[in-house]
């Protein structure tokens, strides 16, 4: 059985939630997603359609290389040095959005940046959450990711709140949500508000990764002649085994159709919200607080029935109660 590391191994691991979360929730959903489209591209059509090519190639490869990576680390031990290598990325996507000029000759760059960033929080994904077996028994998994998660949704509120509190103005009003002048002076009619959450971004991640390369504990060295091949030996054993594994292969199937489909709402909720109900940044930043909160208290209180009944009841209900939501959504 394995021992529970130090808590605040636990909660260095809990914080990678938090420190990456700004991504998904500033720039994929919330804030920099819906301004490509409804400013930085030359019309909202060709932006939603860019943008979702952009998501498309790289979801692809992240897709294909996320397991390659995942068998090697699993051969080499640590994870902590890969963690370090996508940080990078992560890091330098977001801050690089900052660029993204209103009326600039073309948006490939910035999309370029969007897709660095994007690998670098997918792949730094894969592995922390290959960690998360090694902070403590079975029956605490649940728990310490639905914890995890929960944490990782209050840092989406939080950023989030600060964002459209001070930092991103209204261009007809040029004050912030709060009533504030935007901070550093920043200029809404060149959505510098928007702009700067990459940077906002990027700081965050800096700042809060820091407690899972300190205190964290990582996997020990693993001395594997040839550890690439013998990794990818170990993905060929696996993928081979699925006919005579019904239940791993059901898993993996339902759960690539599952996370698409969360993606997909992600990635164009708020675009959606933008092109189809003419909603400001402001409204999209007070309308991604409330769903952060329901969505922090969802992650936690559904760790802690994955402690109590296991995960599957978990899962089954909470597919079932978000494919009636978006049924609602649609009608």
């Amino acid at each position: 059985m394995t021992e529970r590391v130090a808590q605040k191994g636990v909660w260095g691991w809990m914080l990678f939630d938090w420190a990456s979360q700004p991504f998904h929730t500033l720039l994929i959903t919330f804030i920099f997603g819906p301004y490509f489209v409804s400013t930085l591209a030359a019309d909202p059509v060709s932006g939603q359609a860019e943008w979702g090519r952009m998501l498309a190639v790289t979801g692809l490869f992240i897709g294909f290389a996320a397991p390659v990576l995942g068998a090697l680390s699993d051969a080499i031990g640590p994870r902590k040095p890969w963690v370090l290598a996508f940080s990078v990325l992560y890091v330098v996507g977001s801050a690089g959005l900052w660029f993204a000029v209103p009326g600039m000759d073309t948006v490939l760059p910035v999309l370029i940046f969007f897709a660095i960033g994007l690998m670098g929080v997918e792949f730094a994904t894969v592995f922390t959450n290959a960690m998360l077996p090694d902070l403590g028994p079975r029956a605490d998994v649940g728990k310490f990711s639905g914890s995890g998660w929960a944490l990782g949704y209050l840092g989406g509120v939080v950023s989030l709140a600060f964002a459209v509190g001070f930092l991103i103005g209204s261009p007809e009003t040029g004050v912030t949500l709060l009533g504030f002048a935007p901070l550093f002076g920043l200029d809404p009619t060149l959505g510098e508000g928007e702009r700067a959450t990459g940077v906002l971004t990027a700081l965050w991640y800096v700042v809060f990764i820091l407690p899972l390369f300190l205190f964290t504990p990582d996997a020990p060295k693993r001395r594997v002649p040839e550890a690439f091949a013998t990794g990818m030996q170990s993905l060929v054993s696996t993928l081979k085994s699925l006919p005579s594994r019904p239940s791993l292969t059901s898993y993996l199937l339902s759960s690539m159709f599952y996370r698409d489909a969360l993606n997909g709402l992600f990635a164009f909720g708020g675009i959606y919200a933008v092109g189809v109900l003419e909603w400001e940044t402001v409204q999209l930043g007070v309308f991604g607080i409330l769903a952060a909160i329901t969505g922090t208290a969802g992650a936690f209180f559904g760790g802690r029935l994955d402690a109590a009944k296991g995960p599957r009841p978990v899962v089954r209900g909470s597919i079932w109660i978000l494919m009636l939501i978006c049924i609602g959504v649609v009608l």
